[in-house]
């Protein structure tokens, strides 16, 4: 998951959930960020479920269908 923030107010916060017991990973987009956050993203694990949808979601077949063999 990527985010970026643009413009906030001084009172804005953000509060992150990572199941499975991971946690995050900030990278900036930096040249030499790579390739340790392509390997990264490659081990993201399949979820069980669609966040939005449910077990019979969309997101299994789009993710099926966006992911690069090296």
């Amino acid at each position: 998951m990527a985010h970026k923030n643009i413009k906030a107010s001084d009172d804005f916060s953000c509060a992150g959930g990572y199941p499975g017991g991971k946690d995050f990973d900030i990278n900036y987009g930096k040249a030499d960020e790579h390739p340790k956050v392509d390997e990264n993203i490659e081990q993201v694990p399949m979820p069980d479920t669609d966040p939005v949808f449910g077990k019979g979601g969309m997101l299994f077949e789009y993710w099926k269908s966006v992911v690069v063999t090296r």
